[in-house]
């Protein structure tokens, strides 16, 4: 067997570690792939002073806090749900009659937990060796046998607390992943709740859970074409913010565009390795850039991904084109006379907000500057939408006055927002 990444290549001479290498694949990767200034957070904070710092403070202080910031379990007769999803997720099920409960990692200030305070602490010891050991360090058995002895922690705990369901927004981090195991050995229903439009679909990622949860029928159909999921494991709830969509004409003009960056992943997938050359993020904008002036835009607002850190972009952008604003993306949306950018969960939040997205993905053999495939709906398989694979596409998209066609929201997002189908389960 010809192996082609380097924790394939442990794998294929250390067997006895393919368990720790499965629940530490995401923080594994991010020693070799999320690196550089490009990322907020670089794995490499040794480099950062103010960072390490930052995160050396916040540990203390987690310490400190631990006997005050977390208030005792009531009682409650209710079924009881252990959710870390995004959004107002846990408040919804609140209003459908259940207790939600926050998982050691996720935990809210001064919000009731099922933790004792050597509980929590135990958690913010083995959190900050996670987020501090080298590569090495993390594959070494001490790690291991912490993890193990964390895990069995909370399965001591969770097979006391009469848990209904967990929920959790994805299958890659390793507490998530923790949390999915445990519940796979007690028999109790788990569910991921997807947080938005995938790049990329197939039978591993976003599989570890019992149940998928995502915004509507497309994604739920793209995930089974794509994919190859069972349909019978994907569930539609809408989504709890965009819960009602009124169709009406985008805006679409020159005055206020928002460009949004390409950014490459911090760590790979599970189907494939793919290797990404970090100067295809300049080249995105740059071919962008040349685009709109021929055009005669003087500047555009840039939006780097919340991973990101728009200062290193500066060191090869001009910054009097691409000018930064520092504020929530919604406001930016709503403020926004047209969107640029690639495949993105964004395309579905700008027609949301009534601003046409020009979808702009460079292909080239048939792979994005990322070396992925392009998927629905931005792979030219659903006619609402014209996808710029080329400058001279974006230029003929952008001189032409091309609007996306509004009623394809009404295939990825289900109305009304709902989360009936928990009781139906569990």
């Amino acid at each position: 067997m010809k192996l082609n990444d380097l924790l394939s290549f442990i794998l294929e001479n250390q067997p006895s570690k393919k368990h720790q290498i499965e629940l530490l694949k995401s923080e594994l990767d991010e020693h070799i792939y999320y690196y550089g200034a490009q990322f907020r957070y670089p794995t490499e904070i040794d480099v950062d002073f103010f960072l390490a710092t930052k995160r050396k403070i916040k540990y203390l202080l987690d310490f400190v806090v631990a006997n005050q910031r977390y208030v005792k379990l009531k009682t409650y007769n209710k079924k009881r749900i252990l959710s870390n999803s995004y959004f107002s997720i846990n408040s919804e099920l609140e209003k459908c009659g259940f207790k939600t409960l926050y998982p050691i990692h996720s935990l809210k200030t001064k919000s009731e937990s099922i933790f004792n305070n050597s509980q929590i602490r135990s958690f913010i010891s083995l959190n900050w060796k996670i987020q501090n050991s080298t590569f090495q360090e993390l594959l070494d058995e001490k790690t291991i046998v912490l993890i193990d002895n964390f895990t069995k922690m909370l399965y001591d705990i969770y097979s006391t607390m009469g848990f209904s369901a967990l929920i959790v927004p994805n299958d890659v981090a390793l507490f998530e992943k923790i949390n999915l195991e445990i519940f796979r050995k007690l028999q109790i229903p788990s569910f991921i709740f997807l947080h938005g439009l995938p790049a990329r679909y197939n039978i591993i990622d976003d599989n570890q859970s019992d149940y998928l949860v995502v915004w509507g029928e497309k994604i739920k159909d793209n995930y089974v074409n794509y994919g190859g999921f069972s349909p019978e494991k994907i569930l539609v709830s809408g989504h709890p913010y965009y819960k009602k969509i009124q169709i009406s004409n985008l805006r679409n003009d020159f005055s206020r565009i928002l460009v949004l960056t390409k950014v490459p992943t911090g760590s790979q997938h599970s189907d494939k390795i793919r290797v990404q050359d970090r100067g295809n993020s300049i080249y995105y904008l740059l071919m962008i850039e040349n685009t709109l002036k021929e055009l005669g835009v003087k500047n555009v607002t840039l939006r780097v991904h919340p991973s990101e850190n728009i200062n290193w972009y500066y060191k090869f952008i001009d910054k009097n084109f691409f000018k930064e604003e520092n504020t929530t993306l919604d406001n930016i949306l709503k403020k926004s006379t047209l969107v640029i950018g690639p495949t993105s969960t964004v395309f579905l939040e700008a027609l949301f907000h009534g601003v046409n997205y020009i979808v702009f993905e460079p292909l080239t053999n048939g792979v994005d500057l990322y070396s992925y495939v392009s998927v629905a709906p931005f792979d030219k398989s659903d006619s609402r939408v014209e996808v710029a694979n080329s400058q001279l596409d974006l230029k003929n998209l952008l001189r032409d006055k091309y609007l996306v066609n509004r009623l394809i929201l009404n295939d990825y997002f289900s109305t009304p927002f709902s989360m009936d189908f928990i009781n139906k389960v569990i």
